[in-house]
């Protein structure tokens, strides 16, 4: 594969801008149900954008420990705060997003 794909335990991300100031990458869930594990950044914030498929993104409010859903279909943005823990699944078959990171 390129410099630029690379294979993940969900598919495989392809990046097609990585500077100084920002990153930008597509990931391809190739299989519905593979999902990235509940994480966080501590000073990095992110936007994904769908392109293809179906998501359910999963956030935590670090204030009140409330735990929230929310189904992303082909057009839907969610933008994901630094320290916001979050987790995402794809619900279909090769769904793809955009994401765009600082």
């Amino acid at each position: 594969m390129d410099n630029n794909v690379k294979q993940t335990n969900y598919g495989y991300e392809i990046t097609w801008a990585d500077t100084d100031s920002y990153c930008s990458k597509i990931l391809v869930f190739e299989t519905a149900n593979k999902k990235l594990p509940l994480h966080f950044h501590k000073e990095i914030s992110k936007s994904w954008f769908v392109n293809a498929g179906k998501f359910r993104v999963q956030w935590v409010d670090t204030t009140t420990a409330k735990t929230y859903a929310q189904d992303l279909s082909e057009g839907n943005v969610f933008h994901v705060p630094a320290l916001m823990p979050v987790t995402l699944e794809a619900l279909v078959n090769n769904s793809a997003m955009a994401e765009t990171s600082n």
